[in-house]
């Protein structure tokens, strides 16, 4: 008794010394590091953004090539796609048991996940969070929310990835239970998981593949302990530059390289290997369907290190200091903050990574079709045998309609910071003579697609316009995120737009013959969101906008216009009325 009383003492002793000896001022972000190269000496681009560049891990040696997913590309591949699909036609509401239950039953969204999780997907659990900014907040406060739905925070402080790999650890047994209990649901109703997860203090001995192997033991955690669980997202880290000068809670490169093994971990997957087994014909089932949530790595402030210059990602995304200063946090560079912890544009991490979640939420193809209001297959009731069955409810059937561009103004390509050329009978996608400021601009007007329609398709063409087109261009293909998208003019350029969060690499490999048409790949999300925004309105215009990333000049060439009505560009929209 006396030995455990000694220890008690010495214990509260210790914690009155510490905060002297170790102040909490001492853990202060080191806003100095606005980029990579001012962190590592070298500069780490976005996997969206690494293309075929190559990056070599100075952790495992190992070299990487860019994009999310396994074949180079940042979105799933159609056959992925469609997997991913027949997965969410398996989520509807559940009674307690795990029974279908279109009227009573819950749909259970859980995150799972350590301190930085739990922060921006609710922020209830630890004392720094704001929960009136988290993604649990923005999306109970989404007029569509599908109401059966249940979001439950799973994550929790310290419960990093090689602690909860283990499925007999704590986090398993005793509080992912009692935070299902605390929101009135259970094991069986959980079909949806979002994961982010990191190693707390990391050496070099946990490389990309120890990573990669604790994130599928969790995938099969979680299909074990939650049968009915059909797809898992995953996050990888956010920007970790700001962190405190010898704070070792997954600094840089370790938060840039996680997204590697989230990607390790799909391409697992669907080449069959390592016990991930989705799909019932191919055996027993083992793990979720797995691909990615959203991704939120961005290179800082960008190369000049500063707000609204040159981003640290293509489509904009940029991580300044006080995104990660939470100063009840100690302002350790590490946790997302709060709104008040940035007092420049009034948005901290938390609510910044929360919009991110809420918009992916709101706009992929594997995610519309329960998130938002759940419109129920329901079996028809049995009714005497005298009276005759009444006859189902037809569901809307899918609609396609083509817009082309229909005015000379609609489309453009700026080539610099102010140059804007209108008349052409040519336009370009790719790169001209400016890097930063490359940009071709198609407007489609009179979009008869009524607001929160469901798109499953969306497919951009152009009329090849020279001969033998093999250029390798590269550009981010978004839309302007408004409404009803205004003409071009240089006074309103396609660089000031503001994108979509939604964005589509185009980056063809085969080469064009002329006057042959061809697409600019599937824009689906990207024009989800459009429909989805509460300033859509049927009639309404939008705007694309394909932004080069080559760090040449090189081009795709497609007729304008200008040249014909016939050959001008045109998007193709296959969508279902709400």
């Amino acid at each position: 008794m006396f030995a455990k009383s000694k220890y008690r003492y010495l214990l509260i002793l210790l914690s009155l010394i510490i905060p002297l000896v170790f102040p909490a001022q001492i853990l202060a972000a080191n806003c100095s590091g606005t980029n990579t190269y001012n962190v590592l000496g070298q500069t780490l681009f976005p996997l969206t953004d690494l293309g075929p560049t190559t990056y070599t891990s100075s952790i495992d040696g190992v070299t990487y090539t860019g994009g999310l997913y396994p074949d180079g590309t940042n979105t799933r591949s159609s056959y992925w796609d469609a997997v991913g699909q027949n997965q969410a036609a398996n989520i509807y509401p559940r009674d307690s048991l795990g029974n279908r239950d279109d009227q009573n039953g819950k749909i259970v969204l859980l995150s799972i996940g350590m301190s930085n999780a739990t922060g921006e997907f609710k922020g209830t659990q630890l004392p720094w969070g704001e929960v009136s900014q988290s993604f649990w907040s923005q999306a109970t406060s989404t007029p569509n929310l599908n109401p059966q739905l249940v979001i439950v925070d799973g994550a929790d402080g310290s419960e990093t990835a090689d602690k909860i790999q283990d499925i007999n650890y704590i986090y398993w047994t005793s509080i992912l239970p009692k935070r299902l209990n605390n929101s009135s649901v259970t094991a069986s109703q959980i079909q949806v998981v979002w994961i982010k997860e990191a190693i707390a203090i990391p050496t070099t001995a946990d490389t990309i593949s120890v990573l990669a192997g604790y994130y599928e033991s969790i995938a099969r955690n979680i299909k074990t302990l939650y049968p009915n669980t059909q797809i898992a997202y995953f996050t990888s880290r956010g920007y970790a530059g700001y962190a405190t000068l010898g704070f070792d809670y997954n600094p840089e490169p370790y938060a840039y390289e996680s997204a590697f093994a989230v990607r390790s971990v799909i391409g697992d997957q669907i080449n069959g290997l390592n016990n991930l087994n989705y799909d019932p014909n191919l055996g027993p089932v083992t793990a979720p369907w797995i691909t990615w949530g959203p991704y939120i790595w961005s290179d800082g402030l960008g190369a000049d290190g500063v707000r609204g210059g040159i981003a640290g990602r293509s489509d904009g995304l940029e991580w300044a200091c006080e995104d990660w200063n939470n100063s009840a946090k100690r302002s350790d560079g590490i946790h997302p903050s709060r709104n008040i912890d940035d007092p420049i544009d009034n948005e901290g991490g938390i609510h910044k990574v929360g919009a991110m979640l809420l918009n992916f939420f709101l706009t992929d193809t594997t995610v519309v079709p329960w998130f938002t209001t759940f419109v129920p297959n329901p079996t028809p009731t049995p009714t005497p045998s005298a009276s005759p069955e009444p006859s189902p409810s037809p569901s809307p059937s899918p609609i396609t309609s083509t817009y082309q561009i229909s005015e000379g103004v609609n489309d453009v390509n700026q080539d610099g910071l102010t140059r804007l050329t209108t008349n052409q009978t040519i336009v370009w996608a790719g790169n001209g003579s400016s890097f930063d400021y490359s940009y071709m601009g198609l407007r489609f007007t009179g979009i008869n697609i009524p607001q929160n329609s469901l798109v499953t398709s969306a497919l951009l063409e152009g009329f090849s316009a020279k001969t033998n087109q093999s250029a390798t261009a590269s550009a981010m293909i978004y839309a302007d995120a408004i409404g009803n998208s205004s003409i071009f003019t240089s006074l309103n350029l396609p660089s000031q737009r503001i994108p979509t969060t939604s964005q589509v690499t185009f980056n063809p490999s085969t080469t064009w013959a002329i006057n042959t048409w061809y697409n600019f790949g599937e824009l689906a999300p990207v024009i989800q969101e459009i429909v989805n925004r509460s300033d859509w309105q049927t009639g309404n215009s939008l705007s694309l906008i394909m932004k080069g990333n080559s760090p040449i000049a090189t081009k795709r060439f497609i007729y304008s216009f200008e040249n014909s009505a016939s050959s001008a560009a045109k998007l193709t929209v296959t969508y279902t009325q709400p």
